[in-house]
């Protein structure tokens, strides 16, 4: 059974969304934050999902970490919540998510655990992609989720399915990432999910064993004989 996570980064939308079930969704998901002592690392701000999300945790007293571009830094008006690490740019923001290989999804790392998207925009689905594509190469084994609320992400597994069709995913990577229709599947997610890259790998390291178990047994057999 995977180690359960305990830092948290999301990715989702600075606009609340038309509907209000949105906003409602990212406020459940902080409310279950605080229940399973799950520190978020996010965006940063308090606009939209991300702030709804963030501001959820803070005044319920958990630990909140934003990670904000300096170029972004007008944009949140002065608005912060929990603590705040500014960066130089989009990239460094990365790296700080990650800590791995890129210098902004490369920050958001370090802290990491786990990464679950909320519906958003263009930036939210660069982030996402970022951190499945650093799961792909093996870069990082950690659960990828998004909450497909009103079947919103519902596209974008439709689009992986169809790469996988065409052979431009292979096959076992089209579970890297996670759907979750509610916050409570996404809590048991948490636990349970295992990257795909690392049952490939235990699954090569059991054939292998198995392969020299076959060569041993075959060269008993011939020293009988």
């Amino acid at each position: 059974m995977p180690s359960p996570a305990r830092t948290i980064c999301v990715f989702c939308g600075s606009s609340t969304g038309l509907d209000p079930i949105y906003m409602d969704y990212a406020r459940e998901l902080g409310r279950a934050f605080l229940a399973h002592d799950f520190a978020l690392v996010y965006g940063g701000g308090a606009l939209g999902l991300m702030g709804a999300l963030a501001s959820t945790v803070h005044e319920g007293g958990g630990k909140v970490t934003g990670v904000i571009p300096d170029v972004m830094l007008a944009e949140v008006q002065g608005i912060t919540i929990g603590e705040t690490e500014v960066v130089r740019d989009l990239q460094e923001r990365k790296a700080r998510f990650n800590q791995l290989v890129c210098v902004r999804v490369f920050r958001f790392a370090v802290w990491c655990d786990a990464y679950i998207a909320l519906p958003g925009g263009y930036g939210t689905m660069d982030e996402l992609f970022e951190v499945i594509y650093l799961s792909q190469n093996g870069t990082h084994a950690k659960p990828i989720l998004v909450m497909d609320i009103k079947g919103y992400f519902r596209p974008f597994f439709d689009w992986i399915e169809l790469s996988a069709r065409e052979g431009f995913i292979r096959e076992q990577l089209r579970f890297i990432v996670r759907s979750c229709a509610s916050v409570d599947e996404a809590i048991v997610a948490l636990r349970e999910y295992v990257s795909p890259t690392v049952l490939r790998r235990l699954q090569v390291e059991k054939e292998g064993a198995a392969e020299k178990e076959a060569e041993a047994e075959a060269e008993v057999k011939e020293n009988v004989e």
